[in-house]
C-alpha cells in the first residue's frame, strides 16, 4: 500500500489586501469562503516589514527571515559605488524559499505569481514567477511548462501593464482588472491539476492595483474622492473579491479536511493625500548639494519625447533591439528614471540622501568613492537625522510625516544589511484620513527646491498591517492572533507540513494559531542546516528598463 500522504498546506496571497475593505464584503455576505475562514478559523492582523515594500514583504513570507539575510530591501538597489539605483528581482534573495525547503524534503510544490521570484527556482513541482519576470523571458521552471500554462490559459499576464497617467491607470483596471483575476484564478486552477502538490502558493496582485489607484472612490471620506466614479469602483472591487472567494472555495475542496489553507496579505493599505519630497528637505537643510548643471546630453531631450508616447517608446526599443549598431547603444532613461536624482547631486559636497523606498544613505569616506563624512561622525549624524525626521510636520495640518526612523542595524541583521539606508524611515500610514498620512518621493526638482510637499497622484499607499487567516483542523477554531508578522508564515507552514525550522529563520511558529491538542502531539523541531545561497547578478540593459518602466506605471515611481 502507499504511504499515507502528508496534510497539504495552501497559501493565498492578496497583495496589498486589508480588513479595510475584505471586512465589509464579508459582512454584506458577497464572500462565503472568507466568511468561513473568518468564523471557524483564525484571523489576526499581519505586521509587515519595515518599510511596507512588496519586495521586502514578500521576501520575508518566502524565507522566514529578515533583510539582513535575504538581501532583497526593496524595489530598487543603491549602487555606491556607482551612485544609482539598480532594479531588484527575486534573484537577489540570499536564501532558499519555503517551496525549495518542502521540494528538498521530496515534497511536490507550486509557487504561481509571488511577487520577487524571477528567476523562477526549480523545484519537485513548479515555479511560475511573478512582477519581477520582463517580458520574453523564462517565467517557469521547469522550462517547459510555460507554454502548457499559455496553452491552458491564453489570456495569463504575469502582472498588468499600466498605462501612464493616475485616471488613465484606474480607467484600465476598471475595463480590465476582472478579466486580469479570472486568468490568475484559472492560473492556478490549472496548475494544481497538473501538480497535485503538497505545497501550493498562489498571489493574486489585482488587489494591491485597485487599492493604489481606486482608494479615493472606495473611500468617500478621500479629499479626491468621485462621487459619480465611486459606484463602478464598488462593483468591480466586490467582482474581484467575489472572484477571489471562489477561487478560494476550490482550494479549500482541494486541500481538504485534513490540510489547512492560510490568506495573507504582505501589507495592509490606506488612503494617501500627500508627497513629501524628501531631497528638497535634505537640500534645504544643507545635507545636499547639487551640481550646478545637471549632466546629460542631446539624446536626453529625444528620451522625453518617447517616453511621453508608451507606443513610440516600445516601438523604438523594439528597433534597437533589431538593428545591430544600435543594439550595445544603452537606451538609458537614468536621467530621467529611478536614478535621475542622483545624476543631479554634487557627491564631492554631499553628506546624505535618500534611497527610494528606504531611507537616508550617508555619504561615508571609505565605503562610497566620493565620501565627505568621516566614520567618527557616522554615529551622531545618525542621531541627527533619526531626531529631524522624526520632527518633519506638514504645514497645513501639523501630522508627523514619519512615524518611525531607526538605524537599520534595529531591523535587519544577518550579513546583508550595509546594501540598504543607514537609517530607515517609515510613513506614517494607516490613519483613517488620508490627509494625515504620507508617501515620500525621491525626485528633485532645482527649479523648486522650495517646494517640500505636493498633492500625490495616486490615493492609496502600503500601511504596517495586512491580512491574515487560516483555516484546517490544526489550526484552533475562531481564535485571534495579534501579534502575527510575515516572517512566521514559513516556519508555521514547514511545521504544519512535518518539516523541521531551520534555524537560521528569524521568524517562529505562531502556536497561538494552532490548536493545542494538535500542536501537544507534534512538538516543534530545528535544523542546523544551511539555506543560504549565493545573490544572482544583475538585469540585462533591456530587462531592467522594462521592470523600471512597470514600476513606474504601477506608481513605485
Amino acid at each position: 500500500m502507499p504511504s499515507p500522504r502528508n496534510p497539504r498546506v495552501a497559501v493565498l496571497g492578496l497583495d496589498g489586501a486589508t480588513f479595510l475593505t475584505l471586512d465589509p464584503l464579508i459582512d454584506a455576505g458577497l464572500l462565503p469562503n472568507f466568511e468561513r475562514l473568518r468564523r471557524d478559523g483564525a484571523v489576526g492582523p499581519l505586521r509587515a516589514t519595515a518599510p511596507p515594500n512588496s519586495p521586502l514583504g514578500w521576501a520575508a513570507f518566502m524565507t522566514g527571515k529578515n533583510a539582513g539575510k535575504h538581501g532583497l530591501f526593496g524595489f530598487f538597489t543603491f549602487e555606491p559605488e556607482r551612485y544609482r539605483l539598480s532594479v531588484s528581482t527575486g534573484a537577489r534573495v540570499a536564501s532558499r524559499v519555503l517551496w525549495e525547503l518542502a521540494s528538498a524534503a521530496g515534497l511536490r510544490s507550486a509557487a504561481v505569481n509571488v511577487p520577487y521570484s524571477y528567476p523562477p527556482r526549480a523545484v519537485n513541482g513548479v515555479t511560475v514567477s511573478g512582477m519581477d519576470t520582463p517580458h520574453g523571458r523564462p517565467f517557469t521552471s521547469p522550462p517547459s511548462f510555460e507554454s502548457d500554462l499559455l496553452a491552458a490559459v491564453p489570456d495569463y499576464r504575469i502582472e498588468m501593464e499600466l498605462p501612464r497617467g493616475t485616471d488613465a491607470r484606474a480607467a484600465w483596471i476598471l475595463e480590465h482588472g476582472l478579466d486580469y483575476v479570472r486568468a490568475r484564478a484559472r492560473a492556478f486552477d490549472f496548475v494544481w491539476d497538473k501538480i497535485d502538490p503538497d505545497l501550493f502558493v498562489g498571489v493574486f496582485t489585482a488587489t494591491d492595483r485597485i487599492h493604489h489607484f481606486l482608494w479615493a472612490e472606495l473611500d468617500p471620506t478621500h479629499p479626491r474622492h468621485d462621487p459619480k466614479l465611486a459606484p463602478a469602483c464598488r462593483k468591480l472591487l466586490e467582482a474581484v473579491y467575489r472572484e477571489i472567494d471562489a477561487s478560494l472555495g476550490r482550494i479549500l475542496d482541494r486541500v481538504g479536511d485534513d490540510g489547512t489553507v492560510f490568506v495573507i496579505s504582505d501589507h495592509g493599505f490606506s488612503g494617501v493625500q500627500k508627497t513629501f519630497f524628501i531631497h528638497h528637505w535634505l537640500h534645504g537643510e544643507g545635507y545636499v548639494t547639487l551640481n550646478a548643471r545637471p549632466r546629460g546630453d542631446a539624446s536626453m531631450s529625444v528620451l522625453r519625447l518617447l517616453r511621453a508616447n508608451p507606443r513610440l517608446y516600445a516601438f523604438a526599443r523594439d528597433l534597437k533591439r533589431r538593428i545591430p549598431g544600435l543594439k550595445s547603444r544603452e537606451m538609458s532613461r537614468r536621467s530621467i528614471g529611478a536614478s535621475a536624482p542622483y545624476r543631479k547631486i554634487d557627491w564631492s559636497a554631499t553628506r546624505v540622501c535618500y534611497v527610494n523606498n528606504q531611507g537616508f544613505r550617508i555619504n561615508l569616506k571609505g565605503r562610497e568613492p566620493s565620501g565627505v563624512v568621516d566614520q567618527a561622525d557616522y554615529e551622531a549624524l545618525c542621531d541627527e537625522l533619526i531626531s529631524k525626521a522624526l520632527e518633519i510636520r506638514d504645514p497645513q495640518n501639523g501630522a508627523a510625516v514619519y512615524s518611525r526612523a531607526v538605524r537599520r542595524e534595529e531591523l535587519y541583521w544577518g550579513g546583508h544589511e550595509s546594501d540598504t539606508a543607514d537609517v530607515v524611515l517609515v510613513e506614517v500610514n494607516g490613519r483613517p484620513s488620508a490627509t494625515e498620512n504620507f508617501s515620500t518621493s525621491a525626485q528633485i526638482n532645482p527649479d523648486r527646491l522650495d517646494r517640500r510637499f505636493a498633492a500625490r497622484g495616486i490615493p492609496g499607499n502600503h500601511a504596517d498591517f495586512g491580512v491574515l487567516m487560516a483555516y484546517g483542523n490544526a489550526v484552533a477554531k475562531g481564535s485571534r492572533v495579534d501579534d502575527a508578522a510575515l516572517q512566521d508564515v514559513a516556519p508555521t507552514i514547514l511545521h504544519l507540513l512535518g518539516l523541521p525550522i531551520p534555524t537560521a529563520m528569524d521568524g517562529r511558529v505562531l502556536d497561538g494559531l494552532l490548536d493545542p491538542a494538535w500542536l501537544a502531539e507534534r512538538p516543534v523541531r530545528f535544523s542546523d542546516d544551511d539555506e543560504s545561497i549565493a545573490a544572482g547578478g544583475d538585469l540585462e540593459r533591456e530587462d531592467e528598463q522594462e521592470i523600471e518602466d512597470r514600476l513606474r506605471g504601477l506608481g513605485y515611481l
